[in-house]
C-alpha cells in the first residue's frame, strides 16, 4: 500500500512539473502611433516575430485586433474578416531588429494612412 501510494505522489508531481509553462523566447516591444484619429498599437515579438500582433482603435473607441498573415513580410491582416478590406503593412523585414521608429501604411479600402509608431517604455 505504502509503495501504491508513493508511485501515486510521485506521478502526479511529474504531471504537474511538465504542465508548468515555458518561459517566452521573446522580448515584447510596445509601439505607439496616431495618425487622422486612429490609434495604433503594436507589439512586436522580439525574437519571433511571428508572434507580434497590432491593434487600430477608432474615433469611436472601437477596437480591431490584426495578426501577422504568415508571409515573410510585415502585413497584419484583421483576425475577423472585414469590410471594407484591412490591412496594416510596415517597411520592416520579418528578419530586421526593431528600432526606435517603424514606419507604415494603414489601408482601409481605397484610402490609405501613413503613420509612424514610436517605442514606448
Amino acid at each position: 500500500m505504502r509503495f501504491r501510494s508513493s508511485l501515486l505522489v510521485a506521478v502526479l508531481s511529474w504531471f504537474c512539473l511538465s504542465a508548468m509553462a515555458e518561459p517566452k523566447a521573446y522580448e515584447v516591444v510596445k509601439y505607439k502611433a496616431k495618425a487622422e484619429g486612429l490609434v495604433f498599437s503594436l507589439d512586436y515579438a522580439d525574437g519571433y516575430p511571428h508572434a507580434s500582433h497590432m491593434t487600430v482603435n477608432d474615433r469611436r473607441g472601437k477596437t480591431t485586433a490584426f495578426d501577422l498573415d504568415g508571409t515573410d513580410q510585415m502585413r497584419f491582416v484583421p483576425k475577423k474578416e472585414s469590410s471594407p478590406k484591412r490591412e496594416i503593412v510596415l517597411k520592416l523585414s520579418i528578419d530586421d531588429a526593431p528600432g526606435d521608429a517603424i514606419e507604415g501604411t494603414y489601408t482601409l479600402g481605397s484610402l490609405q494612412i501613413p503613420f509612424t509608431l514610436r517605442r514606448t517604455k
